[in-house]
């Protein structure tokens, strides 16, 4: 098991699944990752939800297709708030354009824990403040 860089968690009898952090994605190309973050920030597009993730070791961006998922995983990545904790395993890709250089085309996404209505969000707190 790795202590320093990353958590072991037990997923069935004799197999245990490595947790990455985000910094070491470089090391993990063309691999299947697992990772644990919050969600830095969100944008849908036809068929696809782009979000940032973060640890405390970076960031880096995850693509959820909706044809590489199933409907209720599509469903949790588009209901995704900021700050929202959640467990993304999928597949590291080289990316130069990408934070890191690494993109994650995700298989799965769990959600850890919902943060409904984080109050700082830009528009709420604009919205708020300046009455636009």
């Amino acid at each position: 098991m790795f202590y320093a860089r990353s958590v072991c968690i037990f997923v069935a009898a004799n197999f245990f699944k490595v947790i990455m952090q985000i910094s070491d994605l470089q090391k993990a190309i063309d691999q299947q990752v697992a990772l644990h973050g919050w969600v830095s920030n969100k944008r849908t597009g036809k068929g696809l939800v782009f979000i940032v993730l973060r640890d405390g070791s970076g960031y880096c961006q995850v693509v959820i297709s909706e044809e590489n998922v199933s409907a209720e995983v599509f469903e949790h990545a588009k209901n995704c708030s900021l700050e929202t904790s959640i467990h993304i395993t999928g597949n590291a890709v080289a990316d130069e354009r990408q934070l890191g250089g690494v993109e994650v085309q995700a298989t799965t996404l769990e959600i850890i824990g919902d943060s409904e209505d984080y109050p700082i969000a830009k528009k709420r707190t604009w919205n708020r403040i300046f009455g636009g």
